[in-house]
């Protein structure tokens, strides 16, 4: 049962992963192979999270990326998510996405 659980998870990730590769493609000019490098490099990377309750949202701020290029992808599929105004579950709270850069 423990490798069945296991494969289940690993099929998850590797569906959101591609998800977000998707996501990235049409702003990051360059092979599959380094869009997903740089989705996991982005799921790897540090992020502040802040609740606002005054305001509903609960904000996410990602640290930079190594190159200039990386950051314009994440900033548009930061865009991209904000505009789907989604409530983190078990909240009323609007994910807001947002890079320290640009």
């Amino acid at each position: 049962e423990s490798k069945h659980l296991m494969n289940i998870i690993k099929m998850i990730a590797y569906r959101s992963e591609t998800a977000l590769a998707n996501l990235i493609a049409p702003h990051y000019a360059k092979s599959d192979n380094e869009i997903r490098t740089l989705v996991k490099s982005l799921i790897n990377t540090r992020a502040d999270i802040h609740p606002d309750y005054r305001e509903g949202k609960l904000v996410v701020t990602l640290y930079s990326m190594a190159f200039q290029r990386e950051n314009l992808a994440i900033n548009q599929i930061c865009q991209t998510l904000n505009d789907a105004e989604v409530i983190f579950p078990g909240s009323n709270l609007t994910l807001i996405y947002k890079t320290t850069t640009i």
